[in-house]
């Protein structure tokens, strides 16, 4: 579908899927990925690098010593890394814009998440122990991958549902009026 498929609306959606369910399966896995106790945390960034299939671009650009700043950088927020989360969001945001309306609620939300990665690796880079601000990082990751989640799940109420949500003790003769 990526490579033969017409570039129309069910393509823009289907991009859209697919980019959503990656941001979320990468902030997941990294969440888990760095939740090692801090004498693993290398092992912890190597499995990050090899998950977002970017071991290869760290090795070139530096050299094979596993730090973590250079590490989120590139698997969170490089903008020029397709595996990168922040990648991933960014196109989300972009996508939602596309599709959505000007000054679209779904799109200023996923720009609002399509940031965090950045956030994320400055608060580490910051920090006075590196390594420590890394081991942070799980709890914030799953929390946006949650967030994420949440993205989904409005973007599908708006474009896929064709169902009219209830509220609670609804029932159905108060429906039909």
């Amino acid at each position: 579908a990526a490579e033969n498929m017409v570039r129309g609306g069910a393509w823009m959606f289907l991009d859209l899927g697919r980019r959503i369910e990656r941001a979320q399966a990468t902030a997941a896995n990294l969440g888990h990925a760095l939740s090692e106790p801090p004498s693993r945390l290398e092992a912890g960034l190597r499995l990050g690098l090899e998950l977002c299939d970017s071991l290869l671009t760290y090795r070139a650009r530096y050299l094979g010593v596993v730090q973590p700043a250079p590490v989120l950088d590139l698997v969170l927020a490089d903008p020029g890394n397709p595996r990168a989360l922040g990648y991933q969001l960014a196109a989300v945001a972009a996508r939602l814009a596309e599709i959505g309306e000007p000054e679209d609620q779904l799109a200023a939300n996923a720009a609002v998440l399509a940031a965090r990665p950045q956030e994320l690796v400055q608060w580490v880079v910051q920090a006075r122990d590196r390594d420590a601000a890394a081991a942070a990082l799980p709890d914030a990751l799953h929390a946006l991958a949650d967030e994420i989640g949440t993205l989904s799940d409005s973007v599908a109420r708006r474009h896929v549902s064709h169902v009219r949500p209830r509220a609670l003790g609804e029932d159905e003769a108060g429906a039909a009026e």
